[in-house]
């Protein structure tokens, strides 16, 4: 005897047991479409076939009645509610004659075996619903221990890969929401950095539909998708065959998706993506939370007027750029830069053309500084900035092209005409010649100030440790 399941997700006939000396036949029989009967294709019909001499018939192929060795067979199709599940084969050596009760017994068997059959899917739905929840309360409570965004997009990938066997990389896509643009924020299991600047996220690839339609995907073979991400230079991407992407959704609105790749087609099962599904849920509330305290977080170390930092974010980074230049015994130098005669311009011109000035001048000094540097409003018109790995002769270069350009800058009064001239002045002081701590730097840097001050305005100044 012999029995062969039809697999839906594979579109495959599958040999699952057999008894006799088959048993040791099924680990390598291959049966295709044709070879034995109801094997055509999956079909919803009750009769069984009879067939008493195999080497004359249509429905079994002369590879598989050899690899057999059947003579006579008869064919019992397994079904569940006009649902086709497989086959079950009685395979005789030498030639039968079937009688009707023959077929009535056969028949009987069919039905034991369907419903044995019933019963261990039902039984193994089940566990693996059981597993399910289990892989899902874990996961999901990984997500609970930060609130650092960066920190839990790994985290998130992290847990869904724990959660479903299967996936053996993952990438985690959010909307940008400067652009619009589908960006991959962090990936796993994937080792080339061109991965997180690959343009296959973007709206038309899988993960966007996923993101515009807000409707999970199984894409079973990805190579047979003709908007397939991975028709690229990347090996790791190309090497792809089989994914899982659901949206994370937060009301009316997709965040993002999430996706989930194997290296082999129908890697994934319906369950694994209603599990991703179940598991985006949770992941979007802790992504929305992350990104509502890193709003919070850069609200409270930022200058509202011109998007600098603010007294307290400048000391909370710069203290940290100290303790770097410290423990790596380098450099650093920190600047005062102070608007001069403000107080005029604000008396002149009113206060909301001074906040005009001040944003201007901002948006000059971020200009003329590196991407490294730290710069910071202090406090009305006066401004600090601190310079990594830069000596106070090399930050003094700097500070005269600040204080050049600032000069001639032209700011539109719609009320009183132009200011022609803006001048600021500047004072440094650098780490470890002047301080060693940011607090004593900020006031040598000061001393600096006041003696550009004194020696007339809009010059840089130092005092000498």
């Amino acid at each position: 005897s012999l029995i062969v399941l039809w697999d839906e997700r594979l579109q495959q006939h599958i040999p699952i047991a057999a008894s006799g000396l088959l048993h040791q036949v099924t680990r390598m029989l291959q049966v295709e479409t044709g070879d034995l009967p109801f094997t055509n294709q999956p079909i919803s019909i009750e009769q069984p076939i009879t067939i008493e001499d195999a080497a004359a018939s249509p429905l079994i192929s002369p590879e598989i009645s050899a690899t057999l060795d059947c003579s006579s067979l008869l064919a019992l199709p397994l079904t569940e509610n006009d649902h086709f599940l497989g086959t079950a084969f009685l395979i005789y050596h030498n030639r039968k004659v079937f009688s009707e009760h023959d077929r009535t017994l056969g028949k009987q068997a069919a039905s034991l075996i369907r419903l044995s059959i019933a019963r261990l899917r039902a039984f193994k739905a089940s566990e693996g619903m059981t597993k399910e929840l289990s892989a899902l309360q874990i996961a999901t409570a990984a997500l609970l221990n930060t609130l650092d965004l960066e920190s839990l997009l790994g985290q998130i990938l992290d847990a869904a890969i724990s959660a479903i066997p299967s996936a053996e990389k993952g990438r985690l896509h959010l909307v940008a929401r400067e652009t619009g643009q589908l960006q991959i924020r962090a990936a796993l299991g994937y080792t080339d950095p061109r991965i997180h600047t690959f343009r296959g996220a973007d709206l038309t690839s899988i993960p966007g539909q996923v993101v515009q339609n807000s409707e999970p995907m199984l894409i079973n073979d990805v190579h047979a998708d003709p908007n397939s991400p991975y028709k690229n230079d990347i090996p790791e991407m190309r090497a792809i065959e089989s994914m899982i992407v659901a949206p994370l959704i937060l009301g009316d609105q997709t965040l993002g998706a999430i996706s989930l790749d194997a290296y082999t087609r129908y890697a994934f099962s319906q369950s694994d993506l209603n599990l991703l599904v179940s598991f985006a849920t949770t992941a979007t509330a802790a992504i929305q939370n992350a990104q509502l305290h890193t709003e919070v977080q850069k609200q409270a170390i930022t200058d509202p007027l011109t998007g600098l930092y603010n007294r307290r974010g400048f000391f909370e980074l710069g203290r940290r750029e100290v303790e770097r230049a410290r423990r790596f015994d380098r450099t650093l130098t920190v600047m005062i830069i102070d608007i001069d005669l403000f107080k005029d311009i604000n008396d002149q011109h009113g206060h909301l053309f001074g906040d005009t000035v001040i944003s201007g001048i901002a948006s000059q000094f971020l200009r003329d500084l590196r991407q490294i540097d730290l710069i910071g409003r202090y406090g009305g018109d006066e401004f600090t900035v601190l310079f990594p790995d830069t000596t106070i002769e090399e930050a003094r270069s700097i500070a005269e092209k600040i204080r050049i350009d600032v000069e001639g800058l032209d700011i539109l009064d719609s009320f009183n005409g132009p200011i022609k001239k803006v001048t600021t002045s500047q004072g440094l002081a650098s780490y470890p010649e002047n301080s060693r701590t940011l607090d004593i730097l900020k006031e040598h840097a000061d001393q600096g100030l006041y003696l550009a001050k004194e020696e007339g305005r809009n010059r840089v100044g130092i005092v000498k440790a």
